[in-house]
Protein backbone atom coordinates (compact mmCIF):
# COMPACT_ATOMS: atom_id res chain seq x y z
CA UNK A 1 0.00 0.00 0.00
CA UNK A 2 2.61 1.91 0.88
CA UNK A 3 4.32 1.64 -2.60
CA UNK A 4 0.97 3.05 -3.96
CA UNK A 5 1.20 6.15 -2.60
CA UNK A 6 4.71 6.69 -2.89
CA UNK A 7 4.75 6.51 -5.95
CA UNK A 8 1.48 8.59 -6.66
CA UNK A 9 1.21 10.35 -9.70
CA UNK A 10 1.20 14.13 -9.61
CA UNK A 11 -0.04 16.13 -12.78
CA UNK A 12 2.05 18.31 -14.08
CA UNK A 13 -0.46 21.38 -13.71
CA UNK A 14 0.06 20.25 -10.61
CA UNK A 15 3.93 20.36 -10.48
CA UNK A 16 3.79 23.86 -12.23
CA UNK A 17 1.76 25.37 -9.83
CA UNK A 18 3.11 24.11 -6.37
CA UNK A 19 6.50 25.84 -8.02
CA UNK A 20 4.56 29.06 -9.32
CA UNK A 21 3.10 28.96 -5.37
CA UNK A 22 6.60 28.37 -4.41
CA UNK A 23 8.65 31.25 -6.26
CA UNK A 24 5.70 33.98 -5.51
CA UNK A 25 5.73 33.41 -1.67
CA UNK A 26 10.04 33.76 -1.83
CA UNK A 27 9.48 36.62 -3.88
CA UNK A 28 7.23 38.17 -1.31
CA UNK A 29 9.13 36.81 1.85
CA UNK A 30 12.63 38.14 -0.02
CA UNK A 31 12.48 41.92 0.68
CA UNK A 32 11.36 41.77 4.50
CA UNK A 33 14.19 38.80 4.76
CA UNK A 34 16.75 41.70 3.37
CA UNK A 35 15.41 44.12 5.67
CA UNK A 36 15.95 41.90 8.86
CA UNK A 37 19.12 40.82 7.44
CA UNK A 38 20.28 44.40 6.89
CA UNK A 39 18.97 45.38 10.65
CA UNK A 40 21.11 42.40 12.08
CA UNK A 41 23.97 43.08 10.33
CA UNK A 42 23.95 46.85 11.53
CA UNK A 43 23.32 45.32 15.46
CA UNK A 44 26.04 43.20 15.51
CA UNK A 45 28.70 45.85 13.61
CA UNK A 46 28.00 47.98 16.24
CA UNK A 47 29.07 45.67 18.95
CA UNK A 48 25.10 45.41 20.46
CA UNK A 49 25.62 41.34 19.48
CA UNK A 50 27.49 39.31 21.01
CA UNK A 51 28.04 35.39 19.48
CA UNK A 52 25.15 33.87 21.23
CA UNK A 53 22.89 36.88 19.76
CA UNK A 54 23.90 35.65 16.50
CA UNK A 55 23.02 32.28 16.67
CA UNK A 56 19.81 32.73 18.05
CA UNK A 57 19.15 35.77 14.95
CA UNK A 58 20.11 33.44 13.02
CA UNK A 59 18.03 30.53 13.82
CA UNK A 60 14.83 33.28 14.16
CA UNK A 61 15.47 34.65 11.11
CA UNK A 62 15.73 31.17 9.19
CA UNK A 63 11.85 30.25 11.40
CA UNK A 64 10.44 33.43 10.15
CA UNK A 65 11.18 32.94 7.13
CA UNK A 66 10.17 29.16 6.71
CA UNK A 67 6.86 30.35 8.24
CA UNK A 68 6.00 33.62 5.84
CA UNK A 69 7.02 31.32 3.39
CA UNK A 70 4.65 28.67 4.45
CA UNK A 71 1.62 31.23 5.32
CA UNK A 72 2.02 32.63 1.72
CA UNK A 73 2.39 29.02 0.08
CA UNK A 74 -0.97 27.27 1.60
CA UNK A 75 -2.65 31.26 1.48
CA UNK A 76 -2.78 31.19 -2.61
CA UNK A 77 -3.63 27.48 -1.97
CA UNK A 78 -7.08 28.40 -0.15
CA UNK A 79 -9.69 30.40 -2.20
CA UNK A 80 -13.07 31.63 -1.45
CA UNK A 81 -14.47 32.38 -4.29
CA UNK A 82 -14.83 30.56 -7.56
CA UNK A 83 -12.93 32.34 -10.46
CA UNK A 84 -16.08 32.47 -13.00
CA UNK A 85 -19.32 33.14 -11.05
CA UNK A 86 -17.35 35.00 -8.17
CA UNK A 87 -19.81 33.26 -5.31
CA UNK A 88 -18.42 30.91 -2.75
CA UNK A 89 -16.88 27.76 -3.84
CA UNK A 90 -18.17 24.59 -3.05
CA UNK A 91 -16.19 24.02 0.50
CA UNK A 92 -16.78 27.25 1.50
CA UNK A 93 -20.77 27.20 1.28
CA UNK A 94 -20.75 24.16 3.47
CA UNK A 95 -18.83 25.71 5.70
CA UNK A 96 -21.21 28.73 6.23
CA UNK A 97 -24.47 26.89 5.51
CA UNK A 98 -23.21 24.49 8.29
CA UNK A 99 -22.27 27.63 10.74
CA UNK A 100 -25.19 29.20 9.36
CA UNK A 101 -27.65 26.15 10.75
CA UNK A 102 -25.80 25.57 13.94
CA UNK A 103 -26.63 29.03 15.06
CA UNK A 104 -30.36 28.57 13.46
CA UNK A 105 -29.75 31.79 11.39
CA UNK A 106 -31.49 29.98 8.68
CA UNK A 107 -34.16 27.54 8.20
CA UNK A 108 -34.20 26.79 4.41
CA UNK A 109 -31.84 25.40 2.05
CA UNK A 110 -32.13 26.10 -1.73
CA UNK A 111 -30.27 24.71 -4.93
CA UNK A 112 -30.97 26.73 -7.51
CA UNK A 113 -29.73 26.32 -11.23
CA UNK A 114 -29.44 27.28 -14.70
CA UNK A 115 -31.35 25.16 -16.62
CA UNK A 116 -29.62 25.70 -20.30
CA UNK A 117 -26.25 26.68 -19.37
CA UNK A 118 -24.87 23.80 -21.25
CA UNK A 119 -27.32 24.95 -24.70
CA UNK A 120 -25.36 28.23 -23.84
CA UNK A 121 -22.25 27.08 -23.85
CA UNK A 122 -22.59 25.07 -27.14
CA UNK A 123 -24.66 27.92 -28.69
CA UNK A 124 -22.56 31.11 -27.82
CA UNK A 125 -19.29 29.34 -26.80
CA UNK A 126 -17.97 28.98 -22.97
CA UNK A 127 -16.77 32.12 -22.79
CA UNK A 128 -20.10 33.35 -23.31
CA UNK A 129 -21.46 30.94 -20.77
CA UNK A 130 -18.69 31.64 -18.35
CA UNK A 131 -20.03 35.93 -18.45
CA UNK A 132 -24.08 34.79 -17.98
CA UNK A 133 -22.55 32.54 -14.83
CA UNK A 134 -20.85 36.32 -13.27
CA UNK A 135 -23.70 38.22 -14.31
CA UNK A 136 -26.38 35.79 -13.14
CA UNK A 137 -25.12 36.03 -9.46
CA UNK A 138 -25.01 39.67 -9.90
CA UNK A 139 -28.91 39.46 -10.86
CA UNK A 140 -30.09 37.22 -8.45
CA UNK A 141 -28.17 38.87 -5.77
CA UNK A 142 -29.43 42.35 -6.24
CA UNK A 143 -33.09 40.86 -6.72
CA UNK A 144 -32.62 39.03 -3.36
CA UNK A 145 -31.26 41.94 -1.68
CA UNK A 146 -34.09 44.28 -3.12
CA UNK A 147 -36.63 41.36 -1.34
CA UNK A 148 -34.78 42.14 2.44
CA UNK A 149 -32.06 39.69 1.94
CA UNK A 150 -29.21 41.51 2.19
CA UNK A 151 -25.28 39.71 2.30
CA UNK A 152 -26.82 36.75 1.06
CA UNK A 153 -24.43 34.27 0.84
CA UNK A 154 -24.43 32.33 -2.16
CA UNK A 155 -21.72 29.05 -3.78
CA UNK A 156 -21.48 27.37 -6.51
CA UNK A 157 -21.90 23.74 -6.10
CA UNK A 158 -21.54 22.30 -9.55
CA UNK A 159 -21.50 23.48 -13.44
CA UNK A 160 -25.06 25.94 -13.36
CA UNK A 161 -26.02 25.18 -9.50
CA UNK A 162 -26.05 27.40 -6.79
CA UNK A 163 -26.73 26.95 -3.56
CA UNK A 164 -28.22 28.97 -0.54
CA UNK A 165 -29.65 29.09 3.21
CA UNK A 166 -32.75 31.31 3.53
CA UNK A 167 -34.60 32.41 6.74
CA UNK A 168 -38.49 32.74 6.50
CA UNK A 169 -41.84 31.21 5.85
CA UNK A 170 -41.84 28.02 2.92
CA UNK A 171 -44.96 29.50 0.96
CA UNK A 172 -42.81 33.46 1.38
CA UNK A 173 -39.66 31.97 0.27
CA UNK A 174 -41.20 29.94 -3.02
CA UNK A 175 -43.03 33.13 -3.82
CA UNK A 176 -39.85 35.57 -3.89
CA UNK A 177 -37.84 32.70 -6.28
CA UNK A 178 -40.65 32.49 -8.18
CA UNK A 179 -41.06 35.69 -8.77
CA UNK A 180 -37.21 35.41 -9.91
CA UNK A 181 -37.13 32.90 -11.87
CA UNK A 182 -40.09 34.66 -14.06
CA UNK A 183 -38.46 37.93 -14.26
CA UNK A 184 -34.79 36.16 -15.46
CA UNK A 185 -36.96 34.35 -18.20
CA UNK A 186 -38.34 37.57 -19.13
CA UNK A 187 -34.99 39.80 -19.10
CA UNK A 188 -32.37 38.27 -20.35
CA UNK A 189 -28.37 38.27 -19.59
CA UNK A 190 -27.01 39.34 -23.16
CA UNK A 191 -29.58 38.99 -25.07
CA UNK A 192 -29.65 35.40 -24.17
CA UNK A 193 -32.55 33.76 -22.73
CA UNK A 194 -32.17 32.39 -19.35
CA UNK A 195 -34.46 29.13 -17.85
CA UNK A 196 -34.02 28.59 -14.46
CA UNK A 197 -35.98 26.27 -11.98
CA UNK A 198 -34.91 25.88 -7.91
CA UNK A 199 -35.88 23.64 -4.90
CA UNK A 200 -36.10 23.79 -1.55
CA UNK A 201 -35.90 22.02 1.47
CA UNK A 202 -36.26 22.97 5.36
CA UNK A 203 -33.09 22.11 7.41
CA UNK A 204 -35.23 20.60 9.92
CA UNK A 205 -35.30 17.71 7.00
CA UNK A 206 -31.95 16.56 8.18
CA UNK A 207 -28.82 17.83 10.30
CA UNK A 208 -26.57 16.70 7.72
CA UNK A 209 -25.97 19.26 5.29
CA UNK A 210 -24.80 16.36 2.84
CA UNK A 211 -28.03 14.87 2.96
CA UNK A 212 -29.90 17.82 2.63
CA UNK A 213 -28.10 18.64 -0.79
CA UNK A 214 -28.09 15.34 -1.47
CA UNK A 215 -32.10 15.50 -1.30
CA UNK A 216 -32.65 18.46 -3.27
CA UNK A 217 -30.21 17.26 -6.45
CA UNK A 218 -32.73 14.25 -6.21
CA UNK A 219 -35.56 16.20 -6.69
CA UNK A 220 -34.57 18.55 -9.06
CA UNK A 221 -32.95 16.16 -11.11
CA UNK A 222 -36.61 13.86 -10.95
CA UNK A 223 -38.28 17.41 -11.92
CA UNK A 224 -36.01 16.88 -15.10
CA UNK A 225 -37.15 13.11 -15.68
CA UNK A 226 -40.82 13.99 -15.05
CA UNK A 227 -40.43 16.62 -17.93
CA UNK A 228 -38.50 14.85 -20.02
CA UNK A 229 -41.28 12.35 -19.95
CA UNK A 230 -44.36 14.54 -19.91
CA UNK A 231 -42.80 16.18 -23.27
CA UNK A 232 -42.37 13.03 -25.32
CA UNK A 233 -45.25 13.20 -27.27
CA UNK A 234 -44.55 17.29 -27.64
CA UNK A 235 -40.89 16.00 -29.30
CA UNK A 236 -42.84 13.43 -31.47
CA UNK A 237 -45.47 16.00 -32.96
CA UNK A 238 -41.85 18.63 -33.42
CA UNK A 239 -40.27 15.17 -35.30
CA UNK A 240 -43.02 15.07 -37.19
CA UNK A 241 -43.28 18.57 -37.93
CA UNK A 242 -39.47 18.90 -38.11
CA UNK A 243 -39.57 20.08 -42.13
CA UNK A 244 -42.29 22.96 -41.27
CA UNK A 245 -40.13 23.79 -38.31
CA UNK A 246 -36.59 24.46 -40.26
CA UNK A 247 -39.25 25.82 -43.21
CA UNK A 248 -40.28 28.66 -40.35
CA UNK A 249 -36.95 29.52 -38.86
CA UNK A 250 -35.44 29.53 -43.13
CA UNK A 251 -38.06 32.03 -43.52
CA UNK A 252 -37.43 34.37 -40.82
CA UNK A 253 -33.65 33.88 -41.09
CA UNK A 254 -34.18 35.32 -44.99
CA UNK A 255 -36.93 38.07 -43.87
CA UNK A 256 -39.47 36.38 -45.78
CA UNK A 257 -42.67 38.42 -44.72
CA UNK A 258 -45.73 39.45 -46.94
CA UNK A 259 -48.32 41.49 -45.47
CA UNK A 260 -52.00 42.92 -46.31
CA UNK A 261 -53.74 46.00 -44.15
CA UNK A 262 -57.06 46.90 -42.59
CA UNK A 263 -58.49 50.16 -41.93
CA UNK A 264 -59.40 51.94 -38.69
CA UNK A 265 -62.35 54.07 -38.62
CA UNK A 266 -63.44 56.47 -36.55
CA UNK A 267 -67.27 56.76 -35.91
CA UNK A 268 -67.17 59.88 -38.52
CA UNK A 269 -66.31 57.35 -41.17
CA UNK A 270 -62.55 58.12 -41.12
CA UNK A 271 -60.20 55.67 -41.92
CA UNK A 272 -57.35 57.34 -39.44
CA UNK A 273 -55.58 54.16 -39.06
CA UNK A 274 -54.62 50.99 -40.22
CA UNK A 275 -53.84 47.41 -39.00
CA UNK A 276 -50.86 45.69 -40.78
CA UNK A 277 -51.32 42.27 -40.82
CA UNK A 278 -48.16 40.22 -41.04
CA UNK A 279 -47.69 36.43 -43.07
CA UNK A 280 -44.38 35.03 -43.00
CA UNK A 281 -43.60 33.22 -46.39
CA UNK A 282 -42.48 29.57 -46.68
CA UNK A 283 -40.63 28.64 -49.28
CA UNK A 284 -43.60 26.28 -50.17
CA UNK A 285 -45.40 29.03 -51.34
CA UNK A 286 -47.74 28.54 -47.74
CA UNK A 287 -48.08 31.80 -45.73
CA UNK A 288 -48.53 31.32 -41.97
CA UNK A 289 -49.52 34.14 -39.16
CA UNK A 290 -47.89 34.02 -35.81
CA UNK A 291 -50.24 32.42 -34.01
CA UNK A 292 -49.82 29.37 -36.33
CA UNK A 293 -46.28 28.88 -35.32
CA UNK A 294 -45.72 30.59 -31.78
CA UNK A 295 -44.46 27.37 -30.53
CA UNK A 296 -42.13 27.20 -33.25
CA UNK A 297 -40.93 30.33 -32.16
CA UNK A 298 -40.92 29.84 -28.62
CA UNK A 299 -39.15 26.26 -29.39
CA UNK A 300 -36.27 27.73 -31.71
CA UNK A 301 -35.94 30.60 -29.48
CA UNK A 302 -36.68 33.05 -32.38
CA UNK A 303 -39.62 34.65 -30.64
CA UNK A 304 -37.33 38.02 -31.04
CA UNK A 305 -35.81 37.52 -34.23
CA UNK A 306 -39.42 36.96 -35.80
CA UNK A 307 -40.27 40.60 -34.83
CA UNK A 308 -37.18 42.36 -35.60
CA UNK A 309 -37.26 40.37 -39.01
CA UNK A 310 -41.09 41.68 -39.75
CA UNK A 311 -39.86 45.40 -38.48
CA UNK A 312 -37.17 44.79 -41.50
CA UNK A 313 -39.07 43.95 -43.77
CA UNK A 314 -41.84 46.59 -43.49
CA UNK A 315 -38.91 49.31 -43.02
CA UNK A 316 -38.32 48.08 -47.08
CA UNK A 317 -41.85 48.28 -48.43
CA UNK A 318 -43.82 50.71 -46.68
CA UNK A 319 -42.49 54.21 -47.61
CA UNK A 320 -43.91 56.21 -44.63
CA UNK A 321 -43.45 59.83 -46.28
CA UNK A 322 -46.41 58.52 -48.46
CA UNK A 323 -48.55 57.28 -45.73
CA UNK A 324 -50.50 59.71 -42.83
CA UNK A 325 -52.27 56.90 -40.88
CA UNK A 326 -51.02 55.30 -37.95
CA UNK A 327 -49.65 52.22 -39.02
CA UNK A 328 -50.30 49.27 -35.85
CA UNK A 329 -47.88 46.43 -35.83
CA UNK A 330 -48.14 44.13 -32.90
CA UNK A 331 -44.66 42.63 -31.68
CA UNK A 332 -44.61 40.40 -28.29
CA UNK A 333 -43.42 42.60 -24.54
CA UNK A 334 -40.24 40.55 -24.59
CA UNK A 335 -39.35 42.46 -27.58
CA UNK A 336 -39.67 45.49 -26.76
CA UNK A 337 -37.38 44.57 -23.50
CA UNK A 338 -34.50 43.10 -26.15
CA UNK A 339 -31.72 45.66 -26.37
CA UNK A 340 -31.36 44.03 -29.78
CA UNK A 341 -34.59 44.86 -30.99
CA UNK A 342 -34.01 48.77 -29.57
CA UNK A 343 -30.54 48.55 -31.29
CA UNK A 344 -31.98 47.77 -34.47
CA UNK A 345 -35.04 50.30 -34.30
CA UNK A 346 -32.48 53.16 -34.00
CA UNK A 347 -30.35 51.72 -37.09
CA UNK A 348 -33.85 52.08 -38.98
CA UNK A 349 -34.72 55.79 -37.43
CA UNK A 350 -31.17 56.75 -38.32
CA UNK A 351 -31.52 55.43 -41.78
CA UNK A 352 -34.89 57.11 -42.34
CA UNK A 353 -36.52 53.85 -42.98
CA UNK A 354 -38.87 54.33 -40.85
CA UNK A 355 -41.24 56.84 -38.88
CA UNK A 356 -41.62 56.29 -35.01
CA UNK A 357 -44.86 59.25 -35.33
CA UNK A 358 -46.82 56.79 -37.83
CA UNK A 359 -45.97 53.43 -35.74
CA UNK A 360 -48.67 52.01 -33.02
CA UNK A 361 -46.88 49.34 -31.54
CA UNK A 362 -49.05 47.23 -30.32
CA UNK A 363 -48.34 44.21 -27.49
CA UNK A 364 -49.89 41.87 -24.58
CA UNK A 365 -48.94 39.46 -22.10
CA UNK A 366 -50.68 36.97 -19.99
CA UNK A 367 -48.45 37.04 -17.17
CA UNK A 368 -47.33 40.45 -15.30
CA UNK A 369 -44.21 41.35 -16.04
CA UNK A 370 -42.49 41.55 -12.36
CA UNK A 371 -40.32 44.71 -13.26
CA UNK A 372 -42.94 46.38 -14.10
CA UNK A 373 -41.04 49.71 -13.14
CA UNK A 374 -38.03 48.82 -15.51
CA UNK A 375 -40.83 47.58 -18.09
CA UNK A 376 -42.62 51.23 -17.75
CA UNK A 377 -39.30 53.03 -18.52
CA UNK A 378 -38.23 50.87 -21.69
CA UNK A 379 -41.80 52.05 -23.23
CA UNK A 380 -40.85 55.71 -21.94
CA UNK A 381 -37.51 55.58 -24.03
CA UNK A 382 -39.45 54.45 -27.18
CA UNK A 383 -41.80 57.18 -26.71
CA UNK A 384 -39.07 59.74 -26.72
CA UNK A 385 -38.23 58.82 -30.02
CA UNK A 386 -42.21 58.87 -31.41
CA UNK A 387 -43.33 55.67 -30.96
CA UNK A 388 -46.93 55.47 -29.47
CA UNK A 389 -48.19 52.20 -27.80
CA UNK A 390 -51.21 49.95 -27.91
CA UNK A 391 -52.56 47.64 -25.36
CA UNK A 392 -53.94 44.45 -26.94
CA UNK A 393 -56.37 41.83 -25.95
CA UNK A 394 -57.59 44.79 -22.76
CA UNK A 395 -59.95 43.60 -20.71
CA UNK A 396 -59.13 39.77 -21.15
CA UNK A 397 -58.22 37.53 -18.94
CA UNK A 398 -54.26 38.52 -18.88
CA UNK A 399 -52.21 42.14 -17.11
CA UNK A 400 -53.73 44.24 -19.30
CA UNK A 401 -55.32 46.15 -16.42
CA UNK A 402 -51.94 46.39 -14.33
CA UNK A 403 -50.32 47.71 -17.37
CA UNK A 404 -53.03 50.37 -17.95
CA UNK A 405 -52.15 51.53 -14.48
CA UNK A 406 -48.73 51.71 -14.46
CA UNK A 407 -47.51 52.36 -18.30
CA UNK A 408 -48.19 55.16 -20.81
CA UNK A 409 -50.47 53.93 -22.98
CA UNK A 410 -52.07 55.53 -26.26
CA UNK A 411 -54.43 52.82 -27.38
CA UNK A 412 -56.74 49.75 -25.87
CA UNK A 413 -57.54 47.01 -28.21
CA UNK A 414 -60.75 45.48 -26.43
CA UNK A 415 -60.45 41.53 -26.33
CA UNK A 416 -62.62 39.61 -28.53
CA UNK A 417 -64.53 38.25 -25.70
CA UNK A 418 -66.12 41.55 -25.56
CA UNK A 419 -67.29 41.35 -29.35
CA UNK A 420 -69.58 38.29 -28.20
CA UNK A 421 -70.72 39.01 -24.89
CA UNK A 422 -71.96 42.34 -24.96
CA UNK A 423 -75.61 41.37 -25.29
CA UNK A 424 -75.25 40.51 -21.53
CA UNK A 425 -75.95 43.86 -19.20
CA UNK A 426 -73.62 43.50 -16.87
CA UNK A 427 -70.21 43.19 -19.45
CA UNK A 428 -71.97 45.82 -21.34
CA UNK A 429 -71.92 47.74 -18.36
CA UNK A 430 -68.34 47.13 -18.00
CA UNK A 431 -67.83 47.87 -21.35
CA UNK A 432 -69.37 51.26 -20.92
CA UNK A 433 -67.24 52.24 -18.14
CA UNK A 434 -63.85 51.20 -19.49
CA UNK A 435 -64.78 53.04 -22.59
CA UNK A 436 -65.08 56.05 -19.65
CA UNK A 437 -61.99 55.05 -17.93
CA UNK A 438 -60.12 55.54 -20.94
CA UNK A 439 -61.27 58.69 -22.40
CA UNK A 440 -60.96 60.55 -19.00
CA UNK A 441 -57.47 58.92 -19.37
CA UNK A 442 -57.07 60.08 -22.78
CA UNK A 443 -56.25 56.68 -24.35
CA UNK A 444 -58.08 56.08 -27.73
CA UNK A 445 -60.40 52.60 -27.52
CA UNK A 446 -60.40 49.85 -30.60
CA UNK A 447 -62.41 47.02 -31.26
CA UNK A 448 -62.14 44.62 -33.93
CA UNK A 449 -63.40 41.89 -36.11
CA UNK A 450 -66.93 43.95 -36.34
CA UNK A 451 -68.81 42.66 -39.67
CA UNK A 452 -72.48 44.42 -39.29
CA UNK A 453 -73.22 48.36 -39.69
CA UNK A 454 -75.61 47.86 -37.26
CA UNK A 455 -73.30 46.73 -34.31
CA UNK A 456 -70.45 48.87 -35.55
CA UNK A 457 -73.14 51.58 -34.35
CA UNK A 458 -73.95 50.38 -31.17
CA UNK A 459 -70.63 50.38 -30.47
CA UNK A 460 -69.86 54.19 -31.08
CA UNK A 461 -72.65 54.39 -28.77
CA UNK A 462 -71.53 53.09 -26.50
CA UNK A 463 -68.33 55.27 -26.11
CA UNK A 464 -65.31 53.33 -28.32
CA UNK A 465 -63.32 55.71 -30.41
CA UNK A 466 -62.39 52.95 -33.64
CA UNK A 467 -63.74 50.19 -35.15
CA UNK A 468 -62.22 47.74 -37.11
CA UNK A 469 -63.49 44.87 -39.41
CA UNK A 470 -65.58 44.07 -42.70
CA UNK A 471 -67.75 46.69 -41.92
CA UNK A 472 -64.97 49.23 -42.24
CA UNK A 473 -63.03 47.21 -45.23
CA UNK A 474 -61.63 44.18 -46.14
CA UNK A 475 -58.03 43.54 -45.41
CA UNK A 476 -56.09 44.76 -48.99
CA UNK A 477 -52.72 43.93 -50.32
CA UNK A 478 -50.12 46.48 -49.13
CA UNK A 479 -49.42 48.23 -52.48
CA UNK A 480 -52.65 49.68 -51.74
CA UNK A 481 -51.10 51.39 -49.27
CA UNK A 482 -50.53 54.85 -50.26
CA UNK A 483 -51.19 58.84 -49.29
Amino acid sequence: MGKFIENEIILVSEQKERETRFITALKISVPFTLLLIAFGYTMFKNGEFNSDDVILFSLLLICYVYYVIYQIYFGFKKTLIDPVSHVFVRDEIERILKKQMKKNKINHVVLLRIKNIADINDRYGYQNGDDILYNFCKEFAKFMSNQGFKNLHIGRFINGHFIFGLNGKMANLTHILKMFEHKISNQSINNIEIKTEFEIMPTSYDKNLSNITNALFFKINRKEVEEEKSSENIDLNKILLDDFNKDVVDAIDNESFSFKFQYVADKNGVKSHINLIPKLDLRTGDKVTKSRIIDILHFNNYDIKYDIAMIKQISRIIYFKDIEHKIFIEIMPQTLRNAEFRNEILKLIDNNLIDPSKIVLEFNEEEIYSETKRFAEILLKFKELGFSFGLSQFGGANASFEYFKFFDIDFVIYDIEYNKNLGNEKIKNVFMKLNEMCHKSGIKSIIRFVDKPKFQDELYELGVDFVQGFCVGKPEDIINLRK
